[in-house]
């Protein structure tokens, strides 16, 4: 039969069209699970990556439903744990780096061209302030007192060895300190490091080291005074005495009164002479001249040589004539002085041990 022959021909043409359709949709189906399966493994390990990129290594690193990726994973977490590992060196070394800036004695400012952008704690107390945002973002030349500013200014685009230099505190008080500036690359940036160390207490300690130095000097000058007048002194008396006694006994001739009056007179005169020596040794003129070196090792020898005839000390001083040196007179004077004083005390010294033995 035609009809049935056709009727079951739609019928198969249906059913083949159903199949098809139907294996189609499950294909697609199952083609949009597999993909959502695979996405969304790779979504995870995207938003692994996204943690680490953005340093969130707190969070813990998802595990991807595709088996495929667990190797890759299991790389993030190592990266992970390394990466938690060596960021923690490093803040602990930053934060020891820091104690250790924290801790030194010298006050140290960073600053680029003439800015500062940070200090540490030490500057921080040094310059009298509350906290270092305060010192931040001003010009360098702020903690240099007006005389230095100068100073400082000279020294922005160099180098430096130690220097000394005045430098003015957060209160208005001025220091003396002890200043380097070194360069160094900081972040890729060239910046400079300026090092600072109160030496107020050391200039101080070094004024009275100088006054007792002063002191034991005028020590000595006395004990030369003393042996330098002993001589005159004695010859006054000596003639005074003599004049005295022939004067009571009768027989003194004018002639007599007339030499031991010159004797006196002459006495005195190296009295007068040996005090204006000593007063020009003490004086505190430091203004740079010429002058022979002969004449001023010559002044301490005339100083000294009662003190060494004393003491039973032989000078012997032998120099060329007409050498000239350009400075502080009286202060090669007083170093000379010294020498020969230390000198005459380990002769002395000498002689005791000697003797004791």
């Amino acid at each position: 039969n035609y009809e049935l022959i056709i009727h079951s021909l739609k019928n198969m043409l249906a059913t083949t069209l159903f199949l098809v359709l139907f294996f189609i949709f499950l294909a697609l189906f199952l083609s949009y699970k597999v993909c959502e399966y695979l996405f969304e493994s790779i979504d995870t390990l995207n938003e692994n990556t996204n943690n680490i990129l953005q340093h969130h290594y707190h969070k813990s690193i998802k595990e991807p439903k595709y088996k495929e990726f667990d190797r890759l994973t299991n790389n993030f977490k190592q990266m992970q744990e390394a990466i938690e590992q060596r960021e923690e060196h490093l803040k602990n070394s930053l934060k020891s780096f820091e104690t250790l800036v924290n801790s030194t004695i010298e006050a140290i400012i960073i600053h680029k061209n003439g800015l500062v952008i940070d200090v540490n704690e030490v500057a921080v107390r040094l310059f009298k302030y509350t906290k270092k945002e305060q010192m931040i973002d001003n010009n360098i030349e702020v903690i240099a007192s007006n005389r230095c500013k100068e100073v400082i200014r000279s020294f922005l685009e160099i180098q430096t060895e130690p220097y000394e230099i005045e430098l003015l505190k957060n209160d208005g008080s001025s220091f003396m300190a002890l200043m380097q500036d070194r360069f160094l690359t900081l972040n890729n940036a060239l910046v400079k490091v300026s090092t600072i160390i109160d030496i107020s207490e050391l200039k101080h300690k070094e004024k009275l080291l100088f006054q007792q130095s002063k002191m034991a000097s005028m020590g000595e000058m006395i004990g030369n005074i003393a042996h330098q007048w002993r001589q005159p002194l004695s010859t006054i008396s000596t003639a005074a005495s003599g004049l005295k006694l022939h004067h009571e006994m009768g027989i003194l001739k004018q002639e007599d009164l007339y030499d031991a009056l010159n004797v006196i007179v002459k006495s005195t005169q190296y009295l007068s002479k040996t005090i204006d020596d000593f007063r020009n040794f003490f004086k505190s003129n430091r203004n740079k001249e010429y002058f022979k070196i002969e004449d001023a090792i010559n002044s301490v020898l005339s100083l000294m040589s009662a003190s060494f005839k004393h003491n039973s000390i032989e000078v012997i001083f032998k120099i060329q004539e007409d050498i000239m040196l350009y400075g502080t007179k009286n202060e090669f004077i007083q170093a000379v002085l010294n020498i020969l004083n230390n000198a005459k005390d380990a002769i002395l010294s000498h002689r005791a041990r000697i003797q004791n033995d």
